[in-house]
């Protein structure tokens, strides 16, 4: 298995906010997961969030919508893994873990992994006090 990381640290505020992870490599997907790492500065901020996947052929896949979160204000190496038995919705803070996704992943499979592939994350929040910081994010 070969992991890709956009280490890149940033934050996500009021509306859109996108990261891009460019992959040079060749070949042809047959299961993909994704890690992320998220932070915020308030309680409850991530319920107000949601979280997309974008492959560089515009297929789009729901991660997490703002509904699935209650309770948490961090992800720490939270994997959406298809094959997971909890899905997001269902699990709970600190949401650690391998969790299956709100979308599936495996709308992916037979796409090619090469080209930029976005983190999408929209942010319901009227007030950027209830920023996010996505400190990485994996394939």
């Amino acid at each position: 298995m070969t992991t890709y990381t956009n280490s890149t640290s940033f934050s996500a505020g009021t509306g859109v906010t996108t990261s891009d992870l460019a992959i040079s490599a060749s070949g042809t997907i047959t299961d993909i997961n994704v890690e992320l790492n998220i932070s915020g500065s308030q309680t409850y901020h991530i319920s107000g969030k949601d979280i997309k996947l974008i492959s560089p052929y515009g297929t789009v896949v729901d991660l997490a919508v703002s509904s699935s979160f209650s309770g948490t204000v961090s992800l720490s190496q939270t994997v959406l893994d298809d094959e997971a038995t909890t899905t997001i919705s269902s699990g709970s803070a600190p949401y650690f873990g391998n969790f299956q996704p709100d979308g599936n992943l495996s709308d992916f499979d037979s796409q090619s992994m090469t080209g930029t592939w976005q983190l999408w994350i929209y942010s319901r929040e009227s007030s950027s006090s209830y920023y996010i910081t996505v400190s990485s994010w994996k394939l």
